[in-house]
């Protein structure tokens, strides 16, 4: 268990999210319907040992990994099966925090991991964040598992992180400078965990866009020493520096909304996982269940294929 004793306030996270019509945009390469799994809700993507592999916020004891097909599809299959996890660390909720998870767990809207973003670092080791229980499962090559980080809610709120209700870990990232977690929105964030040392950076300012969408962060993965970020509500992937005050921001918008990919939704993105590699930038979306535009009979998931432009 990393144990978090001492806690720096990191510089706050200033932001370039607004819409410009000058905004370059992703090269499309292709797309794919993910099938073979039913009722995924794919929430996290990395690439590991030469897999993409997944995660689904419903699904609590498998990790999925994906077939590519000529035919346009990607074909999920349990990768790793993850049973006997140990009892997760304590969070000091209070007593609000506390009755809204009781209730809502007696009337069975939430419980479980609830995965929302996955890792996997040089040496085969995957890393689950957990929503739900507000920390990181590490599970080695044999399969033992250990919980990385505790405490983190009240650390967390002290400097302004996990306001909003069932918006907070959203994507994990492990890379040269340890681990870095992304707190969803309002305010999105950033927790950063190196040498046994948690920080804490939250955006500054308005959460919402001049669209009234909350700025959001749902997924991470690091590309040659740098952080790489998927803005789901604002259809953006972004590359950030090192101290979180300058971005490189790249769209997928029109493909995201195009009557050959896009889903008949409501108002918000749906891109939830990133995976980037030296060729290419993959994004897998949760569509909650929406149908296709170009099926309406058809409700599964689907993932996009970008070149890299970073």
């Amino acid at each position: 268990m990393i144990k978090t004793h001492h806690i720096v306030f990191g510089l706050v996270l200033t932001y370039c999210s607004f819409t410009s019509a000058n905004e370059k945009s992703l090269d499309f390469e292709a797309g794919y319907i993910v099938d073979g799994i039913s009722k995924l809700q794919p929430s996290g993507l990395t690439e590991c040992e030469g897999r993409l592999v997944f995660v689904s916020d419903k699904h609590e004891s498998e990790v999925f990994e994906l077939a590519l097909t000529k035919k346009g599809i990607a074909q999920a299959k349990v990768w790793k099966t993850i049973d006997n996890i140990p009892n997760p660390p304590e969070q000091k909720f209070g007593w609000w925090m506390e009755g809204k998870r009781f209730l809502a767990e007696v009337l069975g809207l939430t419980g479980g991991a609830d995965w929302e973003g996955v890792a996997c670092d040089d040496q085969g080791n995957l890393f689950l964040a957990s929503e739900y229980y507000f920390s990181l499962l590490k599970v080695d090559l044999t399969g033992n598992k250990e919980w990385l980080v505790e405490d983190l809610y009240s650390k967390g709120r002290e400097f302004g992180l996990f306001e909003k209700d069932n918006a907070y870990i959203e994507g994990v990232m492990i890379g040269e400078n340890g681990i870095l977690l992304a707190d969803e929105r309002e305010p999105r964030g950033f927790v950063s965990i190196k040498n046994d040392i948690m920080s804490f950076y939250a955006q500054p300012g308005t959460h919402l866009s001049e669209e009234n969408l909350p700025y959001d962060y749902t997924g991470l993965d690091e590309y040659k020493g740098e952080i790489i970020a998927l803005e789901r509500n604002h259809y953006k992937v972004c590359k950030l520096s090192k101290d979180f005050k300058g971005n490189t921001c790249y769209s997928f918008r029109d493909v995201a909304n195009s009557s050959n990919w896009g889903y008949v939704t409501g108002r918000y993105g749906l891109a939830e996982g990133l995976a980037v590699t030296d060729d290419f930038l993959w994004i897998i979306f949760d569509n909650n269940g929406d149908y296709r535009k170009a099926n309406p009979e058809d409700s599964r998931s689907t993932l996009l294929k970008f070149k890299n432009p970073f």
